[in-house]
């Protein structure tokens, strides 16, 4: 840990926690992109393959990331994390507004931006989820699904900010989060602690004074030796070979440690291959949202289709869609820290049937979006997607936590940070695929601008494959759950203490 924690206030708990609720909110602002990202698309001229780019990148950020970011936190703590976050969202943001107000097209830029703005988003998060899990044992469910909620209406709030305050204008919102969001992630540096309770307090003090008085015996003993040249010439050579022995064995160590064993369990890849799969298709769903509204609506007008369900225009259907999307992640992060809490200590069941149930809605909403071609509809999708997600983030930490062990220098952000690798990869493929989907369904028209652009109107069949390809996904990550679930209570007392489900 940073020696700056010496020369920093100590707050209390609930300051803490707090300090975490805003963290998370302004880390919510990364998922914001899709409701910008077609108006930033069409300023800079982008075509639809080099705009899934932009999702890709900002997807590396919030997944690939987190193995670096939980590594960083674990050892530097979260003050330096949350500088590096400030820092970087400022820069981040500042630079889409310059690309945005230049009508850049330069890819890199752009991509970049979206890049650090990702891993300034995980690096707010990660730190708030540490403070939490460490510093509230019995509730970490709960209060960790709070400020996972705050995460998700991050994007709502933002919606609403752009429309009653900044009339819609993507300009002016970049400038505001490049303010904004910096201002509220700095103030974690001062107010989010890790903070021990008494007992470990002290029975690290215990530790440290043992250590000291065997190191001061050790002294004694070698000033004592020096008398006797040879046997002094002699522990000198001995310490020497100790040294040795201790550097040719150093990678052996790192195959012995806890955290080895843990990342090659077989507990741990079932729970990660879970997650993976649900995080990359809420992930893409939240990506693309903003590109299914366009389908459906190039559809609906070049096919001279009256829009009798909705009296919205596209604009305001995609503000719509991102805030329904961001409600819905708040309250399923919300419901399923109390729920998981309940179901673990009072029921004695796994919170695993959690992830069970977000799987469900998860694939319901996956295979909808392949053949819905209404607005109104669309609104279903965006609900069971974002229940699903909120469901499986508030869950997840604490079941790592709990599976692998917890506290102030535990490594649970860097085990948190390696089991959200998997999704990068994933979606990685599935953007890449309906990249390449869309624009073979695409066709050329001249707008009214007189400018000749991409437009893909056959509604659901624009993406409809990658859909089925993300409702296989759930289906795996269903019966993947119901077999930890199964191992899990066959394998209680794995890194843990022994632990007696009912199921």
């Amino acid at each position: 840990m940073l020696n700056i924690q010496n020369y920093l206030p100590k707050p209390k708990k609930s300051t803490s926690f707090i300090s975490s609720c805003f963290a998370a909110f302004i880390a919510g602002s990364a998922n914001f992109y899709s409701s910008y990202a077609p108006q930033l698309i069409s300023k800079c001229n982008l075509s639809p393959k080099q705009a899934s780019t932009l999702g890709i990148a900002l997807t590396l950020g919030m997944s690939l990331g987190g193995l670096p970011l939980g590594i960083l936190i674990d050892n530097l703590g979260t003050e330096f994390a949350l500088f590096l976050s400030s820092l970087n969202f400022f820069l981040g943001y500042f630079l889409l507004y310059y690309s945005f107000k230049s009508s850049s097209s330069n890819l890199f830029l752009l991509t970049f931006s979206l890049l650090i703005i990702g891993l300034s988003s995980i690096a707010a998060l990660y730190s708030s989820t540490k403070c939490c899990t460490s510093n509230f044992n019995k509730h970490r469910a709960t209060l960790s699904g709070i400020c996972f909620s705050c995460f998700g209406l991050s994007p709502s709030i933002f919606s609403l900010i752009s429309t009653k305050l900044l009339n819609n204008n993507p300009q002016l919102l970049l400038v505001f989060l490049s303010i904004f969001c910096p201002i509220f992630t700095f103030q974690g540096i001062f107010f989010m602690r890790l903070l021990p309770s008494p007992l470990l307090y002290q029975q690290t003090q215990a530790q440290a004074q043992a250590q000291v008085q065997i190191q001061n015996q050790h002294t004694s003993l070698l000033s004592s030796k020096k008398k006797n040249s040879l046997q002094y010439l002699t522990t000198l050579e001995l310490n020497n070979n100790e040294s040795n022995i201790t550097d040719n064995t150093t990678k052996k160590n790192f195959r012995n440690s806890h955290l080895y064993k843990i990342l090659t369990s077989k507990l741990f890849l079932i729970n990660y291959f879970i997650l993976a799969f649900l995080h990359s298709t809420g992930q893409t769903y939240i990506i693309l949202i903003g590109f299914i509204i366009n389908a459906q609506f190039d559809s609906l007008n070049y096919n001279n289709i009256n829009i009798n369900t909705s009296s919205l225009n596209q604009q305001q259907t995609q503000a719509l869609q991102v805030s329904i999307l961001a409600i819905s992640i708040f309250f399923g992060k919300l419901s399923a820290g109390f729920v998981s809490d309940k179901l673990y200590y009072y029921f004695k069941l796994q919170r695993l049937w959690n992830i069970v149930f977000s799987s469900i809605l998860m694939l319901l909403s996956q295979y909808l979006l392949t053949f819905i071609n209404n607005l109104d509809l669309l609104t279903y999708t965006s609900i069971l997607t974002g229940l699903a997600f909120g469901i499986t983030f508030a869950t997840y930490p604490c079941i790592i936590a709990e599976y692998f062990n917890s506290g102030p220098n535990s490594k649970f952000t860097t085990i948190w940070g390696t089991m959200t690798t998997g999704a990068f990869f994933i979606v990685l493929s599935i953007s890449s695929l309906f990249g390449k989907i869309y624009d073979k369904n695409s066709i050329k028209i001249i707008n009214h601008h007189g400018i000749t652009q991409k437009i893909c109107t056959k509604g659901a069949s624009c993406y409809d494959t990658t859909f089925y390809l993300t409702s296989f996904q759930c289906l795996l990550a269903l019966f993947l759950s119901l077999y930890a679930i199964h191992y899990r209570k066959t394998h209680p007392n794995q890194f843990k203490t022994p632990v007696n489900f009912f199921i």
